[in-house]
């Protein structure tokens, strides 16, 4: 078997769960302000950008990746496919 075949779902579990703990972050974050103030502006001196969006950053690429990996999965098989009727 191709190893990129069912990349993303092999990935899936990985990827969710990067998604799910970002959100996690997120809203523990935003719910959660005291001490949370300081120290983002402490991450915002350092990175030119705040704590939330470099969160929204991550679920952003991550939810990219997974379309990419959902394409080539979708590719690998209609090209095996094509090779099976030939």
């Amino acid at each position: 078997m191709n190893n990129n075949l069912n990349l993303s779902q092999r990935t899936g579990s990985p990827r969710q769960n990067i998604l799910d703990w970002a959100d996690n972050l997120k809203h523990f974050l935003s719910d959660n302000p005291s001490g949370f103030n300081e120290m983002n502006k402490s991450f915002r001196e350092f990175y030119d950008m705040d704590i939330l969006t470099a969160l929204q950053q991550i679920k952003t690429d991550v939810e990219k990746i997974s379309k990419i990996l959902e394409e080539t999965d979708k590719a690998h098989l209609v090209t095996l496919k094509i090779t099976k009727k030939c």
